[in-house]
């Protein structure tokens, strides 16, 4: 790839330039987007500024309106992880929750057993913003052999009245009592 894709796909994060993002993604590998968030994030390639929520979006763009999931788990990863290494990145508006929910999907999709346990533990390290996100996250957590800290997890979501969360969940009250049951029993 030439350096001034580089540093073109760079000025569209920075700006959060939608058609141009889907126009360079659409040219760009993995490994192209991979490379140039690197620069990115690290300062180099349009300077310290980026908010990591525009990398955020554009791994949405990547999933779900151009069906890329190898260059959205690209641009979901470096994110969170920077945002994980530099909590003061986090914007208020960033889902962080979201984003991790989206990428645990993908790299379960692709069958990538550690990108998967990574990125579930790295969810429970990341602000989590409503109820549901932290129940969803604790099935994770609980999937990944961290029974634990799911219950402790699934104790803070639920918090929220299990008719709330349930609602939110699309699923029955009784379903998740009955979560809540097994990773009490599995956390002792």
């Amino acid at each position: 790839m030439e350096p001034e894709t580089f540093q073109e796909f760079g000025c569209a994060l920075l700006n959060f330039d939608v058609p141009a993002i889907m126009r360079l993604l659409q040219s760009l590998s993995a490994d192209d987007v991979q490379f140039s968030l690197r620069a990115l994030l690290s300062g180099a390639l349009v300077g310290p500024n980026i908010d990591p929520t525009n990398i955020l979006c554009a791994g949405d763009i990547a999933d779900q309106h151009l069906r890329m999931p190898a260059q959205a788990i690209v641009l979901y990863d470096a994110a969170l992880q920077h945002m994980d290494e530099n909590r003061e990145s986090i914007a208020s508006d960033s889902d962080c929750a979201a984003a991790s929910l989206n990428l645990i999907d993908l790299l379960r999709k692709q069958r990538d057993r550690a990108g998967w346990l990574n990125a579930v533990k790295r969810a429970a390290r990341m602000p989590i913003k409503r109820p549901e996100q932290k129940i969803q996250i604790a099935y994770w957590l609980h999937q990944a052999g961290e029974s634990g800290l799911a219950f402790k997890l699934y104790q803070q979501g639920m918090e929220a009245g299990a008719s709330t969360v349930a609602i939110a969940m699309g699923v029955s009250e009784a379903d998740l009592i009955q979560m809540g049951e097994e990773l009490a029993d599995l956390s002792q």
